[in-house]
């Protein structure tokens, strides 16, 4: 039987130059797709399964009237195939992968086994993963990153370690990894196993004599044994594999081909149920239907990425955003660009625009001024008048101009990405016509901005609420707006929800008192809800006046809850212990903390390759976390003292951002070692670090209290060590929040002055 008209076959090579090679191929991605997000677990997995003969499902596509396809459904599949094919040894440039370099898919031929199993590397880990995908262990790395960089460092490579050639690293774990890509090369005849052997191994002596270790403890000369073994004319397994690679080679993948008629459909008016709750099916064009439908299985489509397709379907200047606007990925700026210009044109502006729903997009888009407007913000991204460029540059400066107080280029782009609605609040400010000419401006704009991103109770839905609060002041002049008044209006705690809003950050000085009668009075954070600690530091402190001026007029509390316990009263308690729970685990004080860190290692990083990762650097217990697991220190019960460092330890307070190449072999030493000079003064070095100072600087500790660091005991269950520990963490948490508070002059934003 012969198939139908509307199915097509494809072999594997071929769908690996839908993109490697897509100037010469009938299929290709439509504008109307969505980025890369599978990590290396899933790439992996997909070759395993081709390599064992299991079908991996049919590709949708799209048919037009120049006899071409387009692909709606499989690219995350036909993507994965296209690294696995991709070769930095022939073709070190790449067009189809847009984030630096694409990873590589090798195989480890291990000859003692028929089982080959697939490792990705990638620019973020040149090393690869474990045997479950995951990230190297900190003792595993460091042995990876030796063997891989010894060698670069001795032939004069200086780069970032995530700058590295991905043909110069290997999988760690392999014990005889091989390029899986070389299999794909012209020059190997696979139907003849003897030529296709001695191919391999030349390849093998011509291109790998990098590899200088391995995880098992093999040495190069071990690894070029296994490999010479390996493709020697006699080895069965070498045989096999060539034959199930000759059968991949030939597997032809079905597509299902959609018609020009059906993707033009509108009549579709069933409503198939609670799937689609803002619209029903009559309002979806054929193609945008097909397209949410067949990705909301797997990892979701969201809102976001479906009008960021919408548009660059009907806007081709959508392409050019990652190029234009470097710190935002280009689904936000999309959707930035649609509600600003929502923002400024709908009748009832006392809304605040949140995100943006289909059925609104799909009519607010058929009025071409609109489309006009949002394409001239998207034509505009690298103007200097620019709301993107401007706010950019309030938080992390013109490039190569950062001031000190100013947020690292990672940081900005967390706020951006994570924290829409902050940020949709700066950029419709400035599109209004703000503009912050001097640093105390600007300061306050960040102050601003980073309050309502760090605490707020509940990040996401709380952050939304407290914007949607703020927006009523969006009409105010410049000065009135960044102020304090402002904020006030967003400090609220909603009784129904259990959640504070925004939580006004407290001077330093009264922090510093609530953590010295913590620690002094031997009291757990955890206990805080016993009221004893909150009570009699309420009774005397200024700490109590201070949240009593948001709160004790009773403007504060709304909702319909039924705990007795909660009253006016007790909010303003609430309130502190709340704000010190966020602080306790504000990753962006501790990003803001260490931002000179950042700044000075990883200033040219962003995301740079696979979903699974982001960060070049470690989030590293400076007090290791080793010491409060071992049988040592817990004993047959944990002791108070033990329990109240447990408590901290894994809180910001405790924690720095370190690069992965440092932290590969003090992770569980003492600070009395980690800040040792001497100890690890060549690699140091490369980072720039001089002397111990520079030590304490970039781990965020205040140099008046770096011997307290130096002196900590590795007894965690000994009082008086406990005691120490403990004191240690709580200075901190007080360094990095005054240094924060100070920097961008909250006092001005949440002002203790006229106290009531």
């Amino acid at each position: 039987m012969s198939a139908p008209d509307n199915i097509r076959h494809y072999f594997i090579p071929d769908i690996g130059n839908w993109q490697l090679a897509a100037s010469e191929n009938e299929v290709s991605l439509p504008a109307l797709q969505r980025g890369f997000v599978w990590n290396a677990g899933r790439i992996e997995s997909l070759w395993d399964s081709l390599l064992r003969g299991f079908p991996i499902g049919s590709f949708l596509l799209a048919s037009n009237r120049s006899r071409k396809y387009q692909l709606l459904d499989g690219q995350q599949r036909s993507t994965a195939i296209a690294i696995g094919m991709y070769n930095p040894w022939r073709n070190p440039e790449t067009h189809f992968w847009r984030i630096q370099n694409c990873p590589v898919l090798w195989l480890d031929i291990n000859s003692e086994s028929r089982e080959h199993r697939f490792k990705i590397t990638s620019a973020a880990h040149p090393w690869g993963y474990d045997k479950q995908s995951e990230r190297l262990n900190a003792t595993e790395r460091k042995r990876a990153y030796d063997a891989i960089f010894q060698p670069q460092i001795a032939k004069g490579f200086s780069k970032k370690y995530y700058e590295l050639p991905l043909s110069e690293g290997w999988p760690w774990v392999a014990s005889a990894p091989f390029p899986f890509s070389f299999f794909f090369e012209p020059d190997v005849d696979l139907s003849d196993p003897a030529c296709a052997k001695e191919a391999m191994l030349k390849k093998c002596v011509e291109r790998l004599k990098h590899i200088s270790g391995l995880a098992s403890r093999k040495s190069a000369n071990d690894y070029r044994k296994a490999v010479n073994l390996f493709w020697t004319k006699d080895n069965v397994a070498s045989s096999q594999l060539i034959e199930h690679l000759c059968r991949l080679k030939r597997s032809a993948v079905p597509a299902i081909v959609i018609s020009e008629d059906t993707l033009s459909s509108t009549g579709l008016t069933t409503n198939w149920g609670d799937d689609t709750p803002d619209e029903s099916l009559e309002e979806k064009e054929g193609l945008e239907l097909i397209f949410e439908r067949i990705n909301s299985g797997g990892v979701v489509l969201g809102p976001e990425e479906l009008v960021y397709s919408i548009f660059k379907s009907l806007l081709p200047a959508a392409s050019e955003i990652e190029e234009k606007c470097d710190y935002i990925k280009p689904a936000k700026v999309m959707n930035y660009a649609v509600r600003l210009v929502m923002a400024s044109n709908r009748r009832s502006s006392s809304v605040f625009p949140k995100r943006v729903k289909i059925r609104e997009f799909k009519e607010w888009l058929e009025k071409d001024d609109n489309q006009n407007e949002v394409a001239q913000l998207i034509g505009s991204l690298d103007k200097p008048d620019s709301p993107f460029r401007l706010a950019r540059n309030i938080l992390t400066g013109e490039p190569g101009a950062r001031q000190p107080w100013q947020l690292s280029f990672y940081q900005t782009s967390a706020i951006a990405n994570e924290s829409p609605d902050p940020f949709f609040l700066l950029l419709f400010r400035l599109r209004k016509g703000d503009r912050f000419e001097s640093a105390s401006l600007q300061r306050k704009a960040l102050g601003f901005v980073t309050s309502l991103c760090w605490f707020v109770e509940r990040s996401g839905r709380g952050t939304a609420k407290a914007c949607e609060r703020i927006w009523q002041h969006r009409s105010d002049p410049q000065e009135s707006f960044w102020s304090g008044e402002t904020l006030k209006s967003a400090v609220k705690y909603e009784l129904h929800d259990q959640a504070f809003l925004l939580m006004p950050p407290c001077p330093p000085s009264d922090l510093e008192k609530l953590l010295s009668k913590l620690r002094n009075d031997r009291l757990n954070w955890g206990d805080q809800w016993d009221g004893a600690t909150v009570r009699e530091f309420f009774k005397s402190q200024r700490f109590h006046r201070f949240y009593g001026q948001y709160f004790d007029d009773g403007t504060d509390f709304e909702g319909d809850g039924e705990d007795d316990d909660i009253t006016p009263a007790t909010i303003p308690k609430l309130a502190m212990v709340g704000f010190v729970d966020q602080l306790r685990n504000s990753d962006g004080l501790l990003a803001y903390a260490c931002r000179a860190a950042i700044c000075d290692w990883f200033d040219d990083y962003f995301r740079i390759s696979l979903e699974d990762t982001d960060r070049p650097w470690d989030r590293d217990h400076i007090y290791p976390m080793e010491l409060t697991k071992s049988k040592r220190a817990r004993g047959k019960s944990e002791t108070e003292s033990l329990y109240r460092v447990k408590d901290w330890q894994s809180t910001v307070a405790n924690m720095r951002l370190w690069p992965l190449e440092l932290n590969r072999s003090d992770s569980n030493q003492l600070p009395s070692y980690k800040f040792d000079y001497l100890n690890n003064k060549e690699s140091l070095q490369s980072h720039g670090i001089q002397a111990r100072e520079d030590l304490f600087r970039r781990s965020a500790i205040d140099p008046a209290e770096s011997q307290l660091w130096l002196d900590l005991g590795d007894n965690p269950k000994d009082k008086a060590q406990a005691q120490d520990i403990l004191n240690a963490f709580l200075k901190r948490l007080t360094f990095m929040y005054r240094d924060w508070y100070e920097s961008l002059g909250i006092a001005e934003l949440f002002p203790s002055g006229h106290l009531r």
